[in-house]
């Protein structure tokens, strides 16, 4: 089954042209109007839920098995409305990457005071900024650019890095050696991040440290974009150990450009540490 989904606001009362994907009558619009706004939920949770609604509604017309192709509307993009309201740490690219392989988007432009009637409709509340909503979206920022935020660390020990090993089930680089550490967390600057995974997955404590690069990487399973913040570790409290489980080794910094066992982008920045630093 082909899927196409036209992001719409008409969608939000009915009006859209295919049909909405998640009925403006059915239980979780309901849900939305009645009970949201009342209990307090912030704009990413509100965000996320309907993410996961998306996915859920999709997922639910493939196991019908109905033969052909489905067109259908859906009121907004997730990931743009996360923009709009300055949600930048959330869980929204993870879902649609839920998606089945081929699904095609597009997009039927409206105008700003559609989009603020539509939040309404549909959420019960404003939950985005609808003139910077209808602006990023018309310069491209929808579905197909998610952006996750995530830390890693290289601990250096003279001539050494460690690395980890991820596991073959990991969703995004599996089986590959990288650099302890992992997302943001919502409300987390990258410095404690990297104090808060390195403690979790390694029991240690950085002392002496500094950020050596930011880095925007696609990943190859899923089409993600990842923004890599990475530091270097010269010093730390605490004898490391594999707290979650993971195979650790260290490096040479010579031998990695040349080791195919390591993620591409984590064999690239540690060679560069061979290089003289700029403090």
């Amino acid at each position: 089954m082909t899927w196409e989904l036209t992001i719409d606001p008409a969608a939000a009362w009915g009006g859209a042209d295919p049909p909405s994907l998640i009925p403006v009558d059915g239980p979780f619009v309901l849900a939305m109007r009645r009970h949201v706004a009342g209990v307090g939920v912030s704009d990413r949770v509100v965000l996320e839920l309907y993410g996961y609604e998306i996915v859920e509604r999709v997922r639910e017309g493939l196991a019908t098995g109905v033969a052909g192709s489905r067109r259908l509307a859906v009121p907004f993009c997730p990931v743009t409305g996360c923009a709009a309201a300055d949600v930048t740490h959330h869980a929204v690219a993870e879902l649609l990457a839920m998606l089945p392989a081929g699904l095609r988007w597009r997009v039927e432009h409206r105008d700003v005071e559609a989009v603020a009637r539509a939040q309404l409709e549909f959420f019960g509340l404003p939950v985005f900024d609808p003139p910077r909503y209808v602006d990023l979206l018309a310069t491209g920022r929808g579905p197909a650019e998610p952006e996750r935020q995530v830390v890693g660390a290289f601990l250096r020990d003279g001539d050494r890095v460690l690395l980890e090993r991820r596991p073959a089930t990991a969703r995004v680089y599996p089986s590959v050696w990288d650099s302890p550490g992992g997302h943001l967390e919502v409300g987390e600057t990258s410095v404690e991040a990297l104090h808060r995974e390195l403690a979790e997955e390694l029991g240690v404590r950085p002392l002496r440290f500094r950020r050596f690069a930011v880095v925007d990487d696609v990943e190859p399973a899923t089409g993600l974009r990842y923004r890599h913040h990475v530091f270097v570790v010269d010093r730390f409290a605490g004898e490391v150990r594999a707290r979650e489980g993971q195979a650790l080794r260290w490096f040479g910094l010579q031998e990695l450009g040349s080791d195919p066992s390591v993620l591409a982008l984590t064999a690239r920045l540690a060679v560069q540490l061979s290089e003289p630093r700029r403090w």
